[in-house]
């Protein structure tokens, strides 16, 4: 084999070798503060908190957010959400599909219950705020896609924090 030929072929070698090499590369996990994307919607992402077994739990309400962002539970599951408005303005806790829309004013508090869907995710949103990223999700089995159908319920409290 000519001289320049053998070169080529280690060349090749080589680069095969480093491309072969390398660890795939791994989808970003979001964290606090980044953008996430929940039953089809960007959302400013504040955690997700597995709530499966759990009848009742706490969700703050601020600034363009949610904490948690995502709740996930168990399949037809129901939950008694308490709302804390820790923001400077009014908020709504709204999901389309189960007929569920509370406004929570400024240093108050709602509660709510809701039933996670059978699969996927069911979308909860801020009226005033979606568009700047208040949105998260009840997620079964941390699936963020959008589910198929839901359902919820709404027994609404409206009161101060204590």
């Amino acid at each position: 084999m000519p001289r320049n030929a053998s070169a080529v072929v280690a060349l090749v070698l080589v680069l095969l070798a480093t491309a072969c090499s390398e660890e795939p590369k791994q989808e970003p996990q979001a964290t606090d503060g980044d953008t996430i994307v929940v039953a089809g919607e960007n959302a400013n992402n504040h955690g997700t908190e597995d709530v499966a077994g759990v009848s009742d739990f706490e969700v703050e309400m601020d600034n363009f957010y949610f904490r948690p962002t995502v709740l996930s539970g168990s399949a037809g599951q129901t939950i008694n959400l308490e709302l804390l408005n820790n923001g400077g303005s009014p908020h709504t806790f709204t999901i389309d599909a189960a007929q569920v829309d509370i406004e929570v004013q400024p240093g108050l508090n709602a509660t709510t219950k809701v039933s996670f869907p059978e699969s996927g995710t069911i979308l909860f949103y801020c009226r005033f705020h979606a568009g700047g990223g208040m949105r998260g999700g009840l997620s079964v089995g941390g699936d963020l896609a959008p589910a198929s159908g839901s359902e919820g319920q709404s027994d609404t409290k409206i009161g101060p924090y204590g």
